[in-house]
């Protein structure tokens, strides 16, 4: 049971039949009262030492895109697909990639089941930057996870995939300065040439737009470390297409000595409410939300808390029009050494809903596991 206004943390491992499973989960409150559910995973695979964290899906779907994918060096790409319905399902892969084709891959998950596929080990992608599009005959989930050593970084990084493409896609975390790369991932599934710009929100000063086209069937990758104006920046992108694309965010950091990578989906469209069910801040680890406005008034942002006991006072700040804000959540009254969930809600200067967008990001070392994850929250449009 869980109270109203309260936040719960299931550790499955410890669940019955589950100590050694893969395992995807469907989460149901019972009463019929809305929730949230994420999942964070802490690993050491195949001596890369880490964690990542993915929102679930609120409905299962029959198409999912996953922008990022990487299966060179020493990268491992894994798209993990669940089944939740009682019939067999058949599932299709294909694939956009930066040069060449690839082809597609089909298979079948009996009710109830779900499967791993290791990208690299498929016909021509043992060495690819790829986009997968996953269309089946029922609803299914579908997420990616990949594990890596980039530029002596070791870690991994996981997102839940989008079901639909867009004209706007908006990722509110970014940083380029210290030892962090942040790349855009976009991936053009339709057939017609898209034309891509990218603005930016910063917490300071402006960077200048930044342009490209994008083939049909294809996906491009931007290091957002080499943009004019972004060498040493934190920062919010608004990506805007001509065409329907689909876009994500991955950063790979040393983080006050902490080394990992994180990923995000972008949102199709900002909104007023955003809810982020995952967040610790004891131990050592340092939790931060982001939030991008990329309007042009001013929000009024309150950060509210749903803890597993206690209570903390909320959080509030304006944000100008334009710019993002990070906020270290370790440092908020009451939130020290907390498990806390987070309800992130904007305004205007009279009080009426004003879009935004919200991510949380946290770094940490988990019984001697030393990495970061990051995840965008879930609008309240989607209830």
């Amino acid at each position: 049971i869980l109270p109203g206004g309260k936040r719960e943390s299931v550790h499955v491992d410890e669940l019955l039949n589950l100590g050694d499973a893969q395992v995807s989960t469907k989460v149901t409150s019972t009463s019929g009262n809305w929730i949230i559910a994420e999942r964070a995973v802490y690993f050491d695979y195949d001596g890369k030492q880490g964690g990542h964290d993915s929102i679930g899906a609120i409905t299962p779907s029959t198409m999912w895109y996953l922008a990022e994918g990487y299966t060179g060096g020493q990268f491992d790409e894994w798209i993990l697909v669940q089944n939740p319905g009682t019939a067999m399902v058949t599932v299709t892969m294909s694939f956009q990639l930066t040069e060449g084709s690839a082809p597609q891959y089909s298979f079948q998950i009996p009710g109830l089941m779900r499967r791993s596929v290791h990208v690299d080990e498929l016909p021509g992608l043992s060495d690819a930057q790829v986009s997968t599009q996953i269309t089946s005959d029922l609803p299914v989930v579908a997420e990616r996870a990949m594990y890596f050593d980039y530029d002596g970084k070791k870690g991994g990084h996981d997102s839940i995939g989008v079901t639909t493409t867009s004209g706007d896609y908006f990722l509110a975390e970014g940083y380029t300065g210290g030892d962090f790369d942040t790349w855009v991932l976009v991936q053009n599934p339709g057939t017609e040439l898209a034309n891509v710009t990218m603005t930016f929100q910063l917490t300071k000063g402006t960077a200048p737009a930044y342009s490209f086209q994008l083939p049909g069937g294809m996906r491009r990758s931007v290091h957002l470390d080499e943009l004019p104006g972004l060498a040493d920046a934190e920062v919010s992108t608004k990506v805007t297409s001509d065409k329907p694309v689909v876009a994500e965010r991955a950063e790979y950091f040393i983080y006050d000595g902490k080394q990992g990578g994180h990923d995000s989906i972008g949102t199709p469209e900002p909104g007023p409410v955003w809810y982020l069910a995952e967040g610790y801040t004891g131990g050592q680890f340092d939790e931060w939300i982001l939030v991008q406005n990329p309007g042009t008034e001013t929000a009024r942002v309150t950060l509210s808390f749903q803890l597993l006991s206690g209570a903390a006072p909320d959080y509030v700040f304006d944000l100008p029009g334009g710019m993002r804000q990070s906020i270290h959540v370790d440092e908020l009254t009451g939130l020290a050494d907390a498990q806390v969930s987070t309800k992130v809600v904007a305004t205007n200067a009279y009080g009426q809903p004003l879009d935004v967008v919200a991510e949380r990001a946290m770094y940490f070392i988990y019984e001697g596991k030393q990495g970061g994850h990051d995840s965008i929250g879930v609008p309240e449009i989607m209830r």
